[in-house]
């Protein structure tokens, strides 16, 4: 990934000679004063992101801690899912289908990102909600920054008004292929 800082001009034929602005022209980089070899402007290079493809988890009624172990009964019934995928830009793009939740209930969904070094910082922090329609059925879209050191992520959804009681979670899935 490149981050470049570009300052684009229109030239008029015949005035870009009269304001001294007749240096090279690169379609990809806009008019410039300098020859066209040479480089643009504060270009800094940044290691790119692998992008990870998309993955369909789904969301069951299963506890889990805040680093992705189960707690209690393994539940496995599915209400939807979530399809979970890292960008090239270092993004965890969610889409979250609830189905059969209870009806014209808010939920605040969570990225619990996990790894190493994250412990369970990242458990608290609300990434966006979803609203349930008179059937329960919801769909919301959400992201965030990829934390250093995170390997995985779970999705973790609780009814604001039933936090303890109302929730469905994902598996954590890996950030990377």
């Amino acid at each position: 990934m490149y981050q470049v800082s570009i300052r684009k001009f229109v030239l008029i034929p015949g005035l870009a000679l009269a304001l001294g602005l007749a240096g090279g022209i690169s379609p990809a980089w806009g008019a410039t004063s300098a020859p066209m070899s040479a480089a643009p402007a504060q270009v800094s290079q940044l290691a790119p992101a692998p992008a990870v493809p998309a993955r369909k988890v789904a969301l069951t009624r299963q506890n889990r801690d805040c680093l992705g172990m189960p707690v209690g009964p393994t539940l496995t019934q599915s209400f939807g899912f979530s399809v979970v995928r890292r960008t090239g830009s270092n993004r965890i793009v969610t889409t979250v289908v609830l189905q059969g939740a209870a009806p014209n209930a808010t939920y605040t969904i969570r990225l619990i990102q996990l790894g190493s070094s994250l412990g369970t910082s990242d458990c608290q922090g609300v990434a966006g909600t979803v609203t349930t329609d008179e059937f329960g059925n919801g769909e919301a879209n959400v992201q965030e920054n990829v934390l250093p050191g995170a390997t995985h992520v779970f999705v973790d959804l609780n009814n604001t008004a039933d936090p303890n009681g109302d929730f469905f979670t994902t598996e954590p899935v890996s950030l990377s292929r």
